[in-house]
Parts: C-alpha cells; structure tokens; sequence
C-alpha cells in the first residue's frame, strides 16, 4: 500500500470524519504514526459480493510489493472489516469476519436499512513485523518486533444513477458482478448456493470451448507448433495458449475480461475446466460465443494464419 500525502489524507478526513476515530483506533501505542491511504469511489454490484480475506500471521502471511520497498525483509498481517456510516455521518454498524466466516457485504442490509446508510467505509489494516528471530519461533512466536502499521480505507458512495436499495435489488453474480478465481472458490468451499451456481457455468463454459474450438481444430494446430506459447484474434477476442508439464493453459481476452481454461496436453479428452476469470458471467459467456463463431466460420487453412507462434506468451 502507497501511502497518500497528509494534505490530501487531511482533506478527505473533514470530508469522512468516522475515518479519524478508525485511524484512532488502528494506532497501536508507542508505535510510529500509521501510513494511510483513502479512496473515494462509488458502490458496484461487485462491491456487495466483497468478503474479508484476514492474514493471521499464523498460517500465512504477506510480503511487502514492488512499490514498498521500505518493507523489504519485513511481513505483515492483513484484518479487513467493513464499517456503515448513516445520514448523520456517524458509524451505525460494524461487520466483522470470523474464520470461516460466510457472509458477503450485501449481508449488513439484515442489521442496516440500506435506506439509512449513507456510505460504507472498507478497511483494510496491516501491520507490519520484523521476520521472526529462530529464539523468537523457538518460543513459539510467528512475528518479530513491530514495525508500523499500515491503513487503507475505501469509502463506496452509493451509484450516482439510484440507491443502495435499488443496488442491492440489482446485485446479482448470474448478470453484473465481475468475478474472480478467489471469491469463487472460497464461495464453493462455503457452500455458497449463488457461486456453486457459478462454478457449475464455469464448467459449462469450459465444455463449450473444448468441444467447439479445441477439438476443432484448435488441438491439432498447437500440436503441430514446436513452440510453448501461441495467439490469434478471431471475432474480436484474443486467444493466448501456453504448453507446460503436459498442461495447457487457453486465455481468451477482450477490453478489460478474460477468462482462462486448463486442460491435459496430448489426450482426446482434455479434461478441461476453468482456471480464472476477470469478467462478469454474460461478458464471459459472450466472449466464448463470439469466438467459436468466429473459429467456425474461418476455413482450416486460415486459421492457421491467424493462430501463430507467439514469443510474448507466458504464463507469468
């Protein structure tokens, strides 16, 4: 996490002043002021299908990213809750996540009238640690010594065109949440009715694709190259197919979604099932439609003109 500058920190803090008593309470005592960053944005169907994802420092932990490098060495904890402020600006409700913990966001309208709240306030607190000492593991601590704390805070204004009440009517993973391989999974380890739904067209999908593209053609021409990774546009979407351990990984990519399919090298049944997603359900499903279109109307001899050797695929 980048921290923001204090001028601007100042200025959203007059703007949402329950985020002082939140920083208040996150500072831990003798400790170095906390690093904070605060993001204004609007509220989304996918916003409601959040859940927290705590790192206890116990079982896991995280390391510092590409643009921390003053925790280089270090590692952190991460707790995430999410806070309701209503229409006087006070903080009304506060959902906290257990371990193993099965509620979404859009579980706080049972205790919140979504017509009382005003905002919804997403922290996220990390505190960062020294790496344990072997004497420190030997007695039985995961941590070394404190080293400061970090805050990011997301403010979700209600969307600009209706309320959080017409939001919540709206939400719905089968049409407008863009999804991801985590919430998915923890989804369907929680036995989630909505994201087992989810999981079941995911399959689907990946049926779709092995039976209407891969064994169409799409084998025998990755099977003929010498080379890991190919590409091609066909109808607008990109493929990128990448060959590894007796594995191949399918990414097909278009604007800002993507969604990718694994399947077993060298077999007439791939055996293939969906890896990850960035996209909302009908944009993934119109994705695949419109390239299998497209890879059926292009002649055998075309294709291979198109889907060619590819040097910048990887699968990092």
């Amino acid at each position: 996490m980048k921290a923001q500058p204090k001028s601007k920190v100042m200025k959203l803090l007059k703007q949402f002043p329950p985020i002082e008593k939140l920083i208040e309470k996150e500072h831990i005592a003798g400790a170095p002021d906390p690093a904070v960053a605060i993001r204004v944005q609007r509220a989304d169907p996918t916003f409601l299908y959040w859940r927290a994802h705590n790192v206890d420092g116990i079982t896991s932990y995280l390391g510092p990213t590409s643009d921390e490098p003053e925790h280089r060495g270090h590692i952190a904890t991460r707790s995430e809750y999410l806070v309701v402020v209503n229409m006087e600006n006070t903080i009304s409700y506060k959902m906290i996540w257990r371990k193993r913990d099965k509620q979404l966001v859009k579980g706080v309208f049972f205790y919140e009238s979504p017509e009382k709240v005003a905002y919804f306030i997403w922290v996220s607190v990390w505190n960062w640690h020294h790496d344990a000492t072997e004497e420190e593991r030997n007695k039985g601590f995961h941590l070394g010594h404190h080293v400061n704390t970090a805050l990011e805070f997301y403010v979700f204004l209600p969307p600009k065109e209706y309320s959080f009440s017409e939001l919540l009517k709206k939400a719905s993973l089968k049409e407008n949440v863009r999804l991801n391989q985590r919430d998915i999974l923890d989804g369907c380890l929680k036995e989630n009715k909505e994201y087992l739904w989810v999981g079941e067209q995911l399959g689907g999908l990946a049926a779709f694709f092995s039976h209407g593209v891969y064994l169409k053609g799409l084998k025998k021409i990755i099977d003929r190259s010498p080379k890991r990774g190919m590409s091609g546009i066909f109808g607008g979407v990109r493929l990128m197919t990448y060959v590894s351990a007796g594995r191949i990984m399918f990414t097909l990519q278009k604007d800002n979604n993507d969604i990718t399919f694994i399947g077993a090298e060298d077999q007439d049944d791939p055996r293939m099932g969906w890896q990850s997603i960035n996209a909302t359900l009908p944009e993934a499903e119109r994705m695949l439609i419109t390239f299998e279109k497209a890879w059926r109307n292009t002649a055998s001899d075309q294709r291979k003109k198109i889907f060619k050797d590819d040097p910048e695929v990887s699968i990092f």
